[in-house]
């Protein structure tokens, strides 16, 4: 994965990240650190799943990606405006 935009996450409105090799994070406390390193681990996993299995059925629904998301890391507080383009990897 080398890009990821996340909207309306937990304290994130909008951040529009390009990863390199290593990459460092920082912020304040409650700044959203944490939410952007769960997103960007749930999507390295999506993204492994989705080159091994080779079939999208699994997401394939608009909102399975986010309620997968939702299950997996317990972050059902952290979602706000549920949209489609919520997230771009």
């Amino acid at each position: 994965m080398r890009r990821l935009v996340i909207r309306n996450f937990g304290p994130i409105k909008e951040a529009n990240l390009n990863f390199g090799r290593v990459n460092l994070i920082t912020g304040l406390q409650s700044s959203g650190k944490s939410c952007i390193l769960k997103t960007a681990c749930y999507c390295t996993w999506v993204e492994k799943r989705l080159q091994l299995s080779q079939n999208m059925e699994e997401f394939k629904d608009s909102t399975s990606f986010i309620d997968k998301m939702m299950e997996s890391q317990r972050i059902e507080d952290y979602i706000f405006e549920m949209e489609e383009d919520m997230w771009e990897y």
